[in-house]
């Protein structure tokens, strides 16, 4: 087991397919989780409301200061928001550019040691792809918070490499 001494990580999306793993990965690792969410009762009625070390907050990563709030004090924070169909304000870009450079440029205001985004699209430009080229920007945008989001604590993670945990993929 990896000692983590008290350490909080703050999940966005953590409700999510992916995000659910990333959560059980972490607790089975003794970290603290802070399960960042638009609706907190699902992460209580996912893990249940029994584990200490387990907080879920309302946040949603279109709000700057829901977004600050939930980073407050975290040690680390994994930014596993995707969006799989565009519906009127929610849009590829919103999500994967917009919110990931709100995330990263948060995260570094809190002084967060570790950051993890997850994306689920490719990272090579394809002009016929709108979510495509928006995860591409989204790397690029997360750079935008800063000269410390290049620094190596700070990572980009494609989602098929965390999907080999040993669950199978969603249809």
């Amino acid at each position: 087991m990896v000692a983590t001494n008290g350490r909080t990580v703050t999940v966005f999306g953590g409700t999510g397919f992916l995000g659910r793993r990333i959560i059980r990965h972490l607790r089975y690792r003794e970290f603290s989780v802070r399960i960042a969410s638009r609706h907190p009762d699902r992460g209580h009625r996912l893990f249940g409301p029994d584990d200490p070390q387990l907080q879920s907050v309302e946040a949603d990563v279109h709000d700057e200061r829901s977004v600050a709030d939930a980073l407050a004090g975290a040690y680390g924070v994994v930014n596993a928001v995707s969006l799989y169909l565009e519906r009127g304000q929610e849009t590829f870009h919103s999500v994967h550019v917009e919110a990931a450079q709100r995330v990263a440029a948060q995260a570094q205001r809190a002084g967060v040691e570790r950051l993890v985004h997850v994306s689920d699209r490719t990272t090579r430009f394809s002009p016929p792809s709108s979510s495509s080229f928006a995860s591409f920007q989204s790397i690029r945008c997360s750079a935008a918070a800063g000269p410390d989001c290049n620094r190596p604590m700070w990572k980009m993670l494609r989602k098929r490499l965390l999907e080999s945990w040993g669950e199978p993929r969603h249809p």
